[in-house]
């Protein structure tokens, strides 16, 4: 999985990014798809109706012709990555049970339909 980390209004280290990166690739035992792209996006808000330093971090999970979305808005970038990461999380494995009773299904009406012949 290709990991692409975009800043607005901030700049990261490296020590941030490479922490990041560590946490997002605990998805890719999910994701089966080896050429799929997560683009991470990183901002600093400046809403005056909020008090003190606020981040917003956005994903967006390219899979199979699939789109994922998730974001999060917080004090510390890293723990926005914790709730995207498991939104992201939560995502894929109800895309995955989906599929994986719809192949259930599909293999239950051939059976059936190989019985009544």
């Amino acid at each position: 999985m290709r990991i692409e980390i975009s800043t607005k209004h901030i700049t990261l280290s490296q020590e941030a990014k490479d922490k990041i990166i560590d946490k997002l690739l605990r998805l890719s035992h999910i994701v089966s798809d080896e050429h799929a792209r997560l683009d991470l996006e990183v901002i600093h808000t400046t809403e005056h109706h909020k008090k003190g330093v606020v981040f917003e971090v956005e994903a967006r999970l390219h899979s199979r012709g699939n789109l994922l979305k998730a974001g999060c808005e917080g004090e510390a970038i890293l723990s926005c990555v914790d709730k995207v990461e498991d939104e992201l999380k939560r995502q894929l494995l109800k895309k995955k049970e989906k599929r994986a009773a719809n192949e259930r299904t599909t293999r239950r009406i051939v059976r059936e339909m190989r019985g009544k012949e």
